[in-house]
């Protein structure tokens, strides 16, 4: 919940920015999660990402997280918005071999921030990642779905039976 407050926060600098008409937003968190432990700025970024990356000209950002029970031990989070997607070469590697993303491989090149399309969405894509890998083990993982216009995706599993966060009594 306090992940899911920053987020908000964030969009309403947002909103100040480019209009409450221009960033829509909506959440979706279940009661039986809120009070989960993650670590900050995990889901606040992803929604930064498709408000320098995914807005349009002139259409309004449509953003919506949810965060769900993914079975017995995990959560889903999930960012989608509207906005103007990735071309299909931005998004090969993140789209192929099982849809894994492949952005988020620490064995893939690391991103260029001069790039006009996001050095910056790889960068902080790239950190989750790594965090969440570190937070909550290997069955954990990030990927992304996205297409040309169609606005982008961004998933995140988290294995909360391999959690450091995870205390026994």
């Amino acid at each position: 919940s306090r992940e899911v407050a920053q987020t908000k926060r964030y969009l309403t600098f947002e909103k100040a920015r480019f209009g409450e008409d221009r960033v829509l937003a909506t959440f979706d968190v279940s009661e039986d999660v809120e009070d989960t432990l993650v670590p900050a700025f995990v889901i606040q970024p992803i929604v930064e990402n498709a408000v320098r990356h995914g807005m349009g000209d002139g259409d309004a950002l449509q953003i919506d997280v949810t965060v769900h029970q993914d079975g017995d031990d995990a959560i889903l989070i999930a960012v989608a918005d509207n906005g103007v997607g990735m071309e299909q070469s931005q998004c090969r590697a993140i789209l192929s071999h099982d849809h894994a993303a492949r952005l988020f491989d620490e064995r893939s090149a690391r991103p260029d921030a001069s790039s006009p399309q996001g050095g910056g969405a790889g960068v902080a894509m790239h950190n989750i990642s790594e965090r969440i890998h570190r937070f909550y083990g290997p069955h954990s993982y990030t990927r992304v779905e996205s297409a040309p216009g169609k606005g982008t995706k961004v998933l995140l599993h988290l294995d909360l039976s391999e959690s450091i966060f995870d205390i026994q009594e």
